[in-house]
Parts: C-alpha cells; structure tokens; sequence
C-alpha cells in the first residue's frame, strides 16, 4: 500500500516514497523562483500566505505546493 501525503489534516496526493530533498526548499530557492526578497518569503511563511512548513527554526517549502500557489495567483 502507498502511504497518502498528509497536508493539513486532508489527504492531498499520493507518493510512493516521500519527499525527497529535491521536493523541499529553502526559503533563498522560493524567494529566486518568485523574484522577491527572502524577508517577504519568510512574512509570508509566517502569515500563512504562502504555503510552509517550520522545521525546528527553519521554514521549508513543498515544491509541489508552491507551485500550485503561483498557478492559483
């Protein structure tokens, strides 16, 4: 059986084997892939704008996720 991806309490798509490090991204690689400064990153990270998640200190992005929030914009 293939484990569901959890998001919130809903499952949101399947993987067979988790994420990889390819698949999370630092808040530098958001801020580069969205053409905007790394501190609006990170206010959106903590205002729940933008799709993160808070590892310890650090935010880190699903890249899947994020790119579902540019095509929704």
């Amino acid at each position: 059986m293939i484990p569901p991806l959890i998001e919130t309490g809903r499952v949101t798509e399947t993987r067979q084997h988790g994420l990889t490090r390819a698949d999370l991204l630092t808040p530098d690689e958001v801020a580069e892939l969205l053409a905007v400064p790394r501190k609006t990153i990170l206010r959106w990270a903590a205002a729940s704008y933008l799709p993160a998640h808070k590892l310890g200190r650090r935010w880190r992005f699903v890249r899947d996720e994020i790119e579902r929030f540019v095509g929704a914009a």
